[in-house]
């Protein structure tokens, strides 16, 4: 059988929460799944961590700019999101 569309990779699903692998950092055991993912799927945990990393660095920068720290923040939130 021909797609009309290009398949995809298939999913890996975690097996610590059961949800595919690009949605474990929404499950309540994510940390408990990290181990998994860093072993069966390196390149996609690589990616979350990245994403993780870079939401907690923006609310660090929402935090000071609302104590009056705004001009190093805003150049530091600009080489955030480059």
């Amino acid at each position: 059988m021909e797609y009309p569309y290009p398949v995809g990779k298939p999913l890996a699903y975690c097996q610590v929460c059961g949800l595919s692998a690009e949605y474990c950092e929404f499950s309540s055991e994510f940390n408990k799944c990290k181990p998994w993912l860093f072993q069966n799927t390196p390149d996609l945990y690589l990616d979350l961590l990245q994403t993780a990393n870079a939401k907690e660095a923006n609310k660090v920068v929402d935090q000071l700019q609302s104590t009056g720290i705004s001009s190093a923040t805003a150049i530091y939130r600009s080489e955030l999101n480059g």
